[in-house]
């Protein structure tokens, strides 16, 4: 483990155990009890997202060099569940995603180039719900160092998207080759080669605003699923929070998860940010601990059978390539 991941895992852990530590586990227990088994209904939305996932995905490819859509939903779900389930940085799963496109026929410099783009619009998507959550957080408290502190985490997003998309158009053969040299120490070659086409790529996709905007909306679709199941989970768990409420802590949720790819599948910060956002609207931790459970289950359960699929699916394509060599 380096001292990258180790400080994700410790900043997360660290976060749990202070939400975990506030926790009355009586009301917690009883909360749960009292959703019963309907809770496991989430699980149906967890197809519904890679859906939205490997819908924005595929726009960003050429015509001519689409995969299959159920190559491109099976490598998004894939990609959902590593970065669920594994102890990655939150752009794993993209990068494993890529690789299984290419082994499908599609170009190292499309996937490549589609991957970059995907990313940028993921944060994209991730900024309007942030600032959709600011604006109802405005209209519900006047709390101003606390406002100043959610637009302060809005803007150092907005910024950061700015300076990636930047570097793709200015200085795309550089980021290319750099990326190259990446892929290339991890042993993806697949992805490594062809770093000018890559490069033409980028700016080819950055030009079609059209595309970018469908892309975006099928990815704002995904995250809007979230406001409904907030409202479900919490009826649920009997008590009504509405869907300016729910909208409210889907915004601000995604903010911290999006500012906190360091940690790896975001263990404890996603637990933290639903009880805090749960504080601004006067609601008991446990309930909003228990949504964030719920959440959790679904990401987990459904994302299980996936990452044993995959891990079964290389494990065999590494034991071909040891024989073939």
């Amino acid at each position: 483990m380096n001292l990258k991941s180790l400080f994700g895992w410790s900043l997360g852990l660290l976060v749990l155990l202070v939400v975990l530590w506030q926790q009355d586990y009586a009301l917690l227990w009883q909360s749960l009890q009292q959703a019963g088994w309907p809770l496991l209904l989430v699980l149906l939305l967890e197809p519904l997202l890679w859906l939205s996932h490997a819908a924005a995905w595929q726009l960003l490819f050429p015509a001519a060099q689409r995969a299959r859509f159920a190559d491109t939903y099976y490598a998004s779900a894939s990609a959902s569940a590593i970065n669920n389930l594994l102890p990655v940085f939150a752009i794993g799963g993209d990068l494993v995603k890529a690789r299984h496109l290419v082994k499908r026929g599609v170009s190292g410099s499309a996937a490549t180039a589609a991957g970059m783009v995907d990313l940028s619009l993921h944060a994209v998507s991730a900024l309007v719900w942030s600032l959709t959550g600011l604006v109802l957080l405005a209209q519900l408290t006047d709390d101003r160092e606390l406002l100043l502190a959610s637009s302060t985490g809005s803007v150092v997003l907005a910024l950061a998207i700015i300076a990636f998309i930047a570097a793709q158009l200015l200085a795309s053969q550089s980021l290319a080759e750099r990326l190259q040299r990446r892929f290339s120490q991890r042993g993806w070659n697949v992805l490594a080669s062809d770093t000018g086409r890559a490069q033409l790529g980028l700016l080819r996709l950055w030009r079609q605003p059209g595309t970018l905007m469908q892309s975006v909306l099928w990815r704002l679709a995904g995250r809007t699923l979230m406001v409904p199941e907030i409202m479900f989970i919490s009826w649920l768990l009997g008590s009504d929070i509405g869907a300016a409420n729910a909208a409210m802590i889907t915004g601000l949720v995604i903010l911290v998860k999006t500012a906190s790819f360091a940690v790896p599948a975001r263990i404890g910060v996603q637990e933290g940010a639903f009880v805090a956002s749960g504080q601004l609207l006067a609601l008991a931790a446990e309930p909003m601990f228990a949504i964030a459970i719920a959440i959790r289950l679904r990401e987990t359960l459904a994302s299980l059978p996936i990452l044993l699929h995959w891990y079964l699916q290389e494990w065999r394509n590494a034991r071909i390539e040891q024989s073939a060599a």
